[in-house]
């Protein structure tokens, strides 16, 4: 009876595929109703977490709720349930099952590249609340369907290692598709199929706010694990450069598909129910490989078609990802994105920048509440990356780093199309000038182009929530909100010079960050920043000073000074240009082959600092 309802279901489910070679099936009517699952079943397809079947981490059965009749198995309380695919390395592979979440309870299963306990590798995952599901693939909360409760609905998952593609299908309608290896972050890199966990959450992590019912437990029934064969693929793809734009086509496989999708360099950029070419309009500078895919319903995609390159040339290495936060003390899911940017910048090191803005609290302020608006955030926290990619909500008690870390892997490599570079000096005590040249290489827009700067401080001492401090808190930024219109019509090189105070923050707490950004596309092409830590202080003494003679100038300068020390003159780029001992009071120096342009002097004389401004005509 068990087989004959599990092929009949399969027949209306439409996933029975050609050539298919079933390798588990059960429906779990033959067992007792309360006994443990892995202790039953046995250890060669199932065990808990801990490898402990039989303990409280193992499920049981259960007559309360099925499909077919009479047993499904029930995840509650601390099970946490490992079916086990064994070590699948190569091969085309679909699991399926029904899975009933009771109203007002919650759900989750997740499927693993690598089954190692703590150690284990996650390839996809899904949380269901709210009458929704929410799932982490190649992204955290990269996807979500409605998933209404108290109702048996069809999961299943068809993962081709051989191609390293999976997608994810919910009563047979496609919630995601994307390349299996990159897990659920996004940044995974191990191609096998080994496990899948269902585990009896508690709601820790999810994704959004649960509001509506936090019960723990859920029902599985009419577990099937198949291996099977890819279906017809595309063929003959190109991919040819005109002007901007990459014309992309292929021909259609022998067998019709119910549509087609197409990657570049990993992602999917396209979906088409039946069209044979694409065009991408102006991608950015950089070499970009193609592949497409043919999709037949819940049979899933079949192997990618030959992959076709193109180059689009420019631009240069993106420096930073930055990372725009809104925030508040008062807000009880904030302290979730607070710890992933910790994570993200401070615990792994990530090539990151941050600026949280805060509202509501006494660190708001009106630059700070003109870049929310700019991105319209109303739902805190929410974090913006390099303009376009953004996470919104947070957690009580857990990092959002998986979430954060999928967004920075989707820009790091993307290149910039500025180079930029910043030298900060000191005018005064707390005071200091920052020059900042902006190179454009390459014109993605003519106009509408901005320069921002923001100075943020860390480590401010403060009790919010369950948190102590306060840190990447927007303070000030220059010379406002609005920024700084760049206009590259004339020339490729722009100068800002921008004066600012650390005065009334920790100075060696504080960071100049400065980014280049297109104001209505929100795409920010560079970012720079600059550790207040390492620039040093004045340190002014009554009666000390020095003095520069002729200035402006042309062919030499004359520094007056106590004679002591070393002097060095600084381009607007921070390069130093020329550096020497100071042996007189009256010092003279030969510029008369510098270019024309501003440059700084310093000379460091008795562990104090002095610099002024040089005008060479």
């Amino acid at each position: 009876m068990k087989k004959i309802y599990l092929f009949f279901l399969v027949l209306i489910l439409g996933s029975l595929s050609l050539n298919a070679q079933v390798l588990y099936s059960d429906n779990f009517d033959t067992y007792t109703s309360g006994v443990k699952v892995a202790q039953t079943i046995g250890t060669t397809w199932w065990s808990t977490w801990s490898n402990a079947p039989g303990g409280t981490e193992d499920a049981v059965f259960s007559n309360a709720q099925s499909v077919s009749p009479s047993n499904s198995v029930y995840v509650a309380g601390v099970n946490d349930l490992i079916f086990k695919t064994n070590d699948k390395v190569a091969g085309r592979f679909e699991l399926s099952w029904q899975m009933f979440v009771p109203t007002s309870h919650i759900g989750y299963f997740n499927i693993l590249h690598n089954f190692n306990g703590g150690s284990s590798d996650w390839g996809f995952q899904a949380y269901m609340y709210n009458d929704s599901v929410y799932v982490d693939a190649a992204g955290a909360a990269s996807a979500s369907a409605t998933f209404t409760r108290n109702v048996w609905h069809i999961v299943k998952l068809v993962i081709d290692i051989d191609d390293d593609f999976a997608s994810f299908y919910l009563d047979g309608n496609e919630v995601v598709s994307y390349q299996w290896s990159k897990g659920v972050d996004g940044s995974g890199t191990l191609n096998k199929l080994d496990a899948i966990d269902f585990y009896a959450w508690d709601g820790t992590g999810s994704p959004t706010p649960i509001t509506n019912g936090t019960t723990i437990g859920y029902y599985f029934d009419d577990l099937l694990f198949e291996q099977v064969t890819a279906p017809d693929a595309p063929t003959n793809l190109t991919a040819v450069v005109n002007g901007a734009d990459i014309d992309v086509n292929w021909t259609a496989p022998t067998t019709t598909p119910d549509n087609y999708k197409l990657s570049r360099n990993g992602s999917i950029i396209f979906t088409t129910p039946s069209a044979l070419t694409y065009t991408d309009v102006a991608p950015w500078p950089n070499t970009y490989v193609y592949m497409v895919r043919a999709g037949y319903g819940v049979s899933g995609y079949s192997h990618s078609s030959n992959t076709a390159s193109a180059i689009i040339p420019g631009g240069v290495l993106r420096n930073l990802v930055l990372m725009e936060g809104g925030t508040g003390t008062w807000c009880q899911y904030c302290p979730g994105a607070a710890m992933g940017l910790r994570d993200l910048i401070e615990v792994n090191s990530k090539a990151a920048a941050a600026i949280e803005y805060h509202s509501g609290d006494t660190y708001a302020h009106a630059a700070a509440l003109t870049r929310l608006s700019y991105y319209n955030i109303t739902a805190f926290p929410t974090m913006v990356c390099d303009g376009n990619l953004r996470v919104e909500g947070g957690n009580a008690t857990v990092s959002m780093y998986p979430n954060y870390l999928g967004m920075y892997n989707q820009r790091i490599n993307l290149p910039g199309f500025h180079t930029t570079n910043i030298s900060i000096v000191p005018t005064t005590p707390d005071n200091y000038t920052a020059t900042i040249t902006i190179e454009q290489n390459y014109e993605a827009w003519a106009n509408d182009v901005y320069l921002f700067t923001a100075l943020t401080e860390s480590n401010i001492p403060d009790a919010w929530e369950n948190q102590t401090e306060v840190d990447f808190c927007c303070r000030a930024m220059y010379p406002d909100a609005s920024g700084t219109l760049l206009d590259f019509s004339s020339q490729t090189i722009q100068t800002v010079i921008l004066n600012f105070s650390t005065t009334g923050y920790v100075k060696n707490n504080c960071e100049f960050v400065a980014f280049v950004q297109h104001a209505p596309s929100k795409e920010v092409t560079q970012v720079v920043k600059v550790d207040m830590s390492s620039i040093l202080e004045i340190k002014e003494l009554t009666g000390e000073k020095i003095s520069i003679y002729p200035n402006p100038t042309s062919d030499y300068m004359m520094l007056l000074s106590n004679g002591k020390g070393i002097m060095s003159i600084s381009d607007i780029t921070g390069k130093i240009v020329y550096i020497s001992e100071i042996t007189n009071t009256t010092q003279y120096t030969d510029i008369s082959k510098f270019s024309k342009g501003i440059y700084i002097v310093k000379v460091t004389s008795d562990e104090k600092l002095f610099t002024q401004k040089l005008v060479v005509e």
